[in-house]
């Protein structure tokens, strides 16, 4: 079978699978797209606890228990030249009346910071879970589509292939077949033209026997004829040479017979005379 018919056919699938390749490039596009936008949005969420703080501060700030200043140092532990510890700095503030209406000591701001901490990292772990079981799926759902597409377009391709043999096998099957016919038809042909020729061949040996017969009957003929001629003019010759003879012997018989009368009335006068 000759490969040029299938090399359009190759084409087309190479073509194919071109773009099942941008496809797929395309999907990984998106999805990394998706995964800077969900960084994105774990680097803001990240970012709560350091802005709730600044208004925490702020809040404290409007309320005049600390300055500014102050404040800074107290929740970041700044303080020099041997200022109050944590502790100190909340039994002070409870002494002065800063902490009313049971409010936080630093021990409890740092619990509550550090369950905010934790419920924080479990929130984002959870939204990294979520964000990666996501991804994943995409990803296997994006894996899967292009598969499912490979395997389509190689099945097109495929199927397109049989086609094209299955033509090509019929084709072939139909010359052959022709050829055949045309082949049987050709023998029948010369078998024909051998009879015709053989026929043809009989019916002027059969002429040419027919005329060596008429010839040979017409010399037969003219042989009969001939002889018959000369058997008559023999028989004709012979009546004529009988019929002179018997004229002669007749002539001679009456010149005998006048002789001999002759011969008697000489005799007669002869004896008269005497």
């Amino acid at each position: 079978m000759s490969s040029e018919p299938l090399t359009p056919l190759v084409d087309e699938l190479e073509r194919d699978l071109a773009a099942s390749r941008e496809r797929l490039a395309t999907a990984q596009a998106d999805l990394e797209a998706k995964e800077a936008a969900h960084m994105k949005t774990r680097n803001s969420k990240a970012k709560k606890p350091v802005k709730m703080l600044s208004a925490g501060k702020e809040a404290l700030k409007q309320k005049g228990q600390l300055s500014a200043p102050q404040l800074e140092q107290a929740l970041e532990g700044l303080l020099p030249n041997g200022g109050p510890t944590h502790d100190e700095a909340d039994e002070d503030a409870q002494a002065e009346g800063l902490l009313p209406n049971g409010g936080l000591t630093h021990g409890e701001a740092q619990a509550d910071t550090d369950a905010q901490a934790r419920a924080d990292a479990q929130a984002k772990a959870d939204v990294q879970a979520r964000a990666d079981a996501q991804a994943k799926a995409d990803a296997q759902a994006t894996a899967d589509a292009q598969a499912t597409a490979d395997a389509q377009a190689k099945a097109d391709a495929q199927a397109r292939l049989d086609t094209q043999a299955k033509a090509e096998a019929d084709a072939q099957a139909k010359a052959k077949a022709d050829a055949d016919a045309q082949a049987k038809a050709d023998a029948q042909a010369k078998a024909d033209a051998d009879a015709q020729a053989k026929a043809d061949a009989q019916a002027k040996v059969d002429a040419d026997a027919q005329a060596k017969a008429d010839a040979q009957a017409k010399a037969d003929a003219q042989a009969t004829a001939d002889a018959q001629a000369t058997a008559d003019a023999q028989a004709m010759a012979e009546e004529d040479a009988q019929a002179k003879a018997k004229a002669d012997a007749d002539a001679q018989a009456k010149a005998d017979a006048q002789a001999k009368a002759d011969a008697q009335a000489k005799a007669d006068a002869q004896a008269e005379a005497d």
